[in-house]
């Protein structure tokens, strides 16, 4: 859980700066899919387990 928070952390940077750049400011698919991925590893934190989700294959780094 530590490396997929550690991970999360990273991501958010990213997904920040990809959606500052997104082409129509309107476009909140980068940001519902990283919403929803936040709140998947939220749930596996109150669960203290890894929970399997498709989300999981959007963001794989996230999950080695």
């Amino acid at each position: 859980m530590r490396s997929k928070l550690g991970w999360v952390t990273q991501e958010l940077a990213a997904t920040r700066a990809d959606i500052i750049d997104a082409n129509s400011p309107d476009d909140k698919s980068m940001l519902d899919g990283f919403t929803r991925y936040v709140e998947h590893v939220k749930s596996e934190l109150i669960a203290g387990h890894d929970i399997t989700d498709s989300i999981d294959k959007t963001y794989p780094e996230g999950c080695s």
